[in-house]
């Protein structure tokens, strides 16, 4: 074998662990974005689980339009939801707005959005899902039939 043989061999083998540790790399963060979808879905469930809820407790007459603004408009939070190891923290709070979901400032609004933020915690890794300025959230009406 000679020395161009040998450079040859060389580089075929250079290239050929720069594309393996390229195809290593480029799987790792294909990996890492399927999982945090799945978090990001998982959260969202839990989310409309929630919004559910509350729109369940006010056609049932369980409680008000009213009642469920004052008792989230201070943000609660739940119980952790542990699904295999990993740890959903949610937040729910509630806000008095115009028919668009846009805060205001009377007591008498016929408006309310409510807002969840999670975040989750798998391990060492903690994502969010809902921050303060761009939160999960659904915008409920005062919905009530006058007596005839």
């Amino acid at each position: 074998m000679n020395l161009g043989q040998m450079f040859l061999v060389m580089l075929a083998l250079i290239m050929l662990s720069t594309f393996l540790l390229s195809l290593y790399t480029n799987l790792m963060g294909q990996m890492d974005i399927s999982v945090r979808n799945l978090y990001f879905s998982q959260a969202v469930k839990i989310a409309e689980n929630e919004f559910q809820k509350y729109e369940a407790w006010i056609i049932g007459q369980v409680l008000t339009f009213y009642q469920v603004y004052d008792t989230l408009r201070s943000g609660i939070d739940l119980e952790p939801v542990n699904i295999e190891g990993t740890a959903y923290h949610v937040n729910i709070s509630s806000h008095l707005t115009n028919s668009i979901g846009i805060n205001v400032f009377t007591p008498t609004s016929d408006y309310q959005r409510i807002d969840v933020r999670v975040r989750i915690v798998s391990g060492n890794r903690e994502f969010y899902v809902g921050e303060n300025h761009s939160a999960l959230s659904m915008v409920l009406s005062r919905l009530e039939l006058e007596p005839l």
